[in-house]
């Protein structure tokens, strides 16, 4: 009974010792990997008052930036879009939505933003999992043009009601020269 309790502790204690030998697979808490000439960014679990916050640093521009997202959100009738590009590190982005009519939120979740040099474009599906609620991984490409700081923004939201439970993927991003 004594070993099962301290089975946890020494399992965390492994953990950390894993994640601090390999410090550049983490991005602040985010997985990072580079991968077709693209880091490849996902978001840890949970949200803190459903924002997701991860960083991500280039070394050089033109550059990409592949963000994945794992969410059953279609199963709850959410949608992921573009939401914004903002200039310089915004740690507490002003995160809104205005209700719009039928077709231009139609057209909006359906279009890039691209401002300041850098490009959200629209999220999809990398692969579709068949399985009725299954969880489904969304990827966001973002292709960083200047060096700067930028804060992009993608918004998981219902179309009909945004302001219904909407989540914020939140990426900051520093790029060099």
């Amino acid at each position: 009974m004594f070993r099962l309790q301290l089975f946890p502790v020494f399992l965390l204690f492994i953990i950390s010792a894993a994640t601090s030998l390999c410090p550049d697979t983490f991005v602040d808490g985010a997985e990072s990997a580079m991968e077709d000439n693209a880091k490849t960014v996902t978001f840890p679990e949970p949200a803190q008052d459903n924002i997701y916050t991860t960083n991500v640093k280039l070394s050089s521009t033109p550059a990409r930036v592949k963000v994945l997202i794992e969410s059953s959100a279609g199963s709850g009738g959410y949608a992921f879009m573009a939401h914004d590009v903002l200039e310089g590190i915004q740690k507490h982005p002003k995160l809104e939505f205005t209700p719009l009519a039928d077709d231009e939120m139609k057209e909006r979740l359906e279009s890039s933003v691209s401002k300041h040099g850098v490009t959200v474009s629209k999220p999809s599906i990398e692969h579709v999992k068949q399985m009725p609620g299954a969880s489904q991984t969304y990827v966001t490409p973002v292709e960083v043009t200047e060096a700067g700081d930028y804060t992009a923004i993608i918004a998981q939201l219902r179309p009909w009601a945004p302001l219904d439970g909407a989540r914020f993927y939140v990426v900051h991003i520093h790029a060099e020269n």
